[in-house]
C-alpha cells in the first residue's frame, strides 16, 4: 500500500466495518404494507393479494420455517416497540393459529398466524392493514 492518503484507508476501514456490522445482526426487511413492521427473520414473500371482502385493503402471504409460538412471540415484541397499540392477541382453540390486532395512526394492522397443514414448525403469516373509519 504504497503512497494511499490516509483518508483512503479510513473510508476503507469504515466501509468493511459497517458491512460486517449488516452481516451480523441481519439486514432487516419491511414489509412492502407497512414499513414500520419488521418482517420475521427468514421469511420468503408468497404474494400480495386484494381482500374480496373490502377491495381497500391488500394482504401480504409469507411463510417461514419457524414454530408459529416464537413467530407470535416476535410480533408482538416487535409491535410493541415500533408503538402500536395492542388490541387483541387471539389464539385458535386448537394452537395452530393466532390473531393478533393492533392500531396506530388511524390504521389497524392485522397479523394472522397459522401452522402449514401437517408441519407445526412450518408458519403463514397473514398481514395486512386497512384505515379505520372516521
Amino acid at each position: 500500500m504504497q503512497n494511499v492518503p490516509v483518508n483512503m484507508v479510513k473510508k476503507i476501514c469504515v466501509s468493511i466495518l459497517i458491512l460486517i456490522f449488516l452481516l451480523l445482526t441481519g439486514c432487516q426487511k419491511y414489509h412492502k404494507l407497512e414499513k414500520d413492521v419488521p418482517v420475521y427473520r427468514g421469511a420468503r414473500f408468497e404474494r400480495l393479494f386484494a381482500d374480496n371482502s373490502n377491495k381497500q385493503k391488500k394482504h401480504e402471504l409469507w411463510i417461514v420455517a419457524a414454530p408459529i409460538g416464537d413467530v407470535s412471540k416476535f410480533y408482538q415484541d416487535e409491535l410493541e416497540k415500533q408503538k402500536w397499540k395492542k388490541e387483541m392477541v387471539v389464539p385458535s382453540p386448537d394452537g395452530n393459529g393466532y390473531a393478533l390486532a393492533y392500531i396506530k395512526k388511524k390504521k389497524m394492522l392485522t397479523v394472522i398466524l397459522f401452522a402449514r397443514a401437517g408441519n407445526e414448525k412450518e408458519t403463514y403469516i397473514d398481514f395486512s392493514v386497512a384505515k379505520i373509519p372516521k
